[in-house]
């Protein structure tokens, strides 16, 4: 199992959100509502709902797009807390040490183990899947851990189509059974999703017409961007923007 300080390097999106939690399927779900047919499925990483960053990038999604979105609790009112990691009090003190790494890894390890394994959750997404088809189309937007939901539920061909922020656990051969189009807004600096796995989705959902044009890598980012931006960076604040622009435009072409 894949691990690294992106997958836990804590940012916080300035800002409140608007919408509302709902109960949809039994679980809990930020709803930003929209106007149009169709709902975007937030997957989120481990911190869940339990930062406001998902809720406000919801926000931003539907008043882009003109979607429904949803920012699923598949964790239950349990995901990790930021407080079991070791963590720099300031970007200047670097990355978390070897040795507090090992430790983040083995908090990490124990909570996935109490019911947040990846079949777990997404026993308890789909029954939130088949309630957004309600509404029209569908499509899920995974962060990191979100990432693989994503793709689960596209090889189980539940979804019309879905986008990838540097993906965690996610194989390079789970392309090939890729059958919905895809965007993917990967991370410059991500060892998670970096060299055969990333070119080899990038290669193969080429070659089956199924990658968006706006897939691309981002400059100067690393993995967590997309769910965690370091907004007070000027060049991350650019391509994690842009990365919102071409998400909702994406689905805006999708779902038409």
């Amino acid at each position: 199992m894949s691990f690294c300080s992106g997958c836990i390097d804590l940012k916080e999106i300035p800002g409140s959100p608007s919408g509302k939690t709902e109960k949809i399927a039994g679980l809990d779900a930020y709803v930003a509502p929209g106007s149009k047919k169709g709902t975007i499925l937030i997957a989120p990483d481990i911190y869940g709902l339990g930062i406001t960053n998902p809720k406000i990038v919801a926000d931003k999604f539907a008043e882009q797009s003109g979607f429904t979105v949803w920012a699923v609790d598949y964790f239950k009112g349990d995901p990790i807390n930021p407080k079991d990691f070791v963590l720099p009090s300031k970007a200047s003190e670097g990355p978390p040490s070897e040795e507090a790494m090992g430790k983040n890894f083995g908090n990490f390890q124990e909570w996935m183990g109490k019911g947040h394994g990846f079949d777990e959750t997404f026993a308890l997404i789909k029954p939130v899947i088949a309630e957004a088809k309600k509404n029209g189309p569908v499509g899920i937007v995974g962060y990191c851990y979100g990432g693989k939901t994503a793709v689960m539920a596209a090889k189980e061909k539940l979804i019309d189509a879905f986008v990838l922020y540097h993906p965690s656990m996610v194989e390079a051969d789970e392309a090939a059974q890729i059958t919905v189009p895809v965007l993917i807004n990967a991370a410059e600096l991500d060892p998670l999703f970096g060299g055969e796995a990333k070119d080899t989705w990038f290669k193969t959902l080429k070659e089956k017409n199924l990658l968006d044009e706006a897939s691309t890598t981002y400059p100067n980012t690393v993995h967590g961007f997309g769910a965690r931006p370091d907004v007070n960076d000027e060049k991350v604040n650019e391509s994690w923007k842009k990365s919102i622009a071409a998400t909702t435009a994406f689905f805006g072409r999708v779902f038409a």
